[in-house]
Parts: structure tokens; sequence; C-alpha cells
């Protein structure tokens, strides 16, 4: 529904968007390629040899990359075109879930290799069950993400 009473958003192209555009161009660049990297090497670690602190790590870096794909060039979209044109059903909510899923998903992926670290330096005897409680605590993570985020895609219009 448009708001004829409303003069339209100003969809000149001025210096200062075109400055933010790309800025947020190199910085995704940058991302893509180094959590890309980072994310192979995770991968043939944890093919050669699992250890728990890898697979946290993967985690973190499938978040990072979940950051990167979905939250950069929505913004890098957004800057440039001032008004969103992508819907308000389908593509902002899905866009609004993906922003707070990824920060969600990294922030408690972070929660776990701190704690990790924690059982580890002062419960010596955790490491003998440490890969059964990394995996119970990277599906819980998972989990408080989704659930953190899923209102987002039924209250992203209020």
């Amino acid at each position: 529904m448009v708001n004829c009473s409303m003069p339209p958003p100003d969809m000149s192209v001025t210096v200062s968007m075109l400055s933010i555009v790309t800025c947020y161009i190199i910085v995704f660049i940058i991302a893509f390629i180094g959590n890309f990297t980072m994310f192979l090497i995770l991968c043939r670690n944890q093919w050669i040899k699992v250890r728990r602190v890898h697979s946290l790590l993967l985690h973190m870096n499938i978040a990072h990359l979940m950051v990167t794909l979905f939250y950069m060039p929505k913004e890098i979209l957004h800057n440039y075109m001032v008004a969103w044109n992508g819907g308000d059903l389908e593509l902002c909510r899905t866009c609004k879930f993906f922003d707070v899923f990824g920060i969600a998903l990294s922030m408690n992926i972070l929660i776990c290799i701190s704690l990790d670290r924690f059982y580890s330096i002062f419960f010596p005897l955790y490491a003998m069950r440490a890969r059964k409680s990394v995996q119970r605590m990277v599906i819980i993570a998972w989990i408080a993400s989704f659930i953190t985020s899923a209102p987002q895609v039924t209250f992203s219009l209020l």
C-alpha cells in the first residue's frame, strides 16, 4: 500500500551513498575470501582428524559465512537502492530472519567455545567426554539461534 501523502524517498546517487556501498563491497570481498578459505581449511582438518576445537571453529566459520552471504549483500543493495523493493511478506521476513540468525549463531558458538575452554581448564577430566558435550552444545546453539530468530518471520512488519 502506497502512502500518497508522503513524498517519495530521494533516489539520487550521492557521494556518501557510493562511499558506503564501496566500503561494504570491499569488506564483503575480504570477508568472503577469508571465511571461505578458512572454511576449506577447517573442513580439511575435520576430514584428517576430528578435534573438538576444529569442530567449534567450523561452526563459528559457518555463522560468519552466513553473515557474509546473507546480511552484507542485503545491506549493499539496501544502501544503494534506498527503498526496499523485495516485497514485504517473502523476502523482507526471510532477510530479517537470516540477519538475526547469523549473528545469534555466531554469539552462541562463541559461548560454546568459551564453555569448552572453561571446562577444559577447571575440570581436566572433562576431556574424556568432551566430544559429546561439544556436539550437544553446538546443537543447542543452533536450536537457540533458530528460536531467537523465529519472531523475525512473524513480527518483522510490526
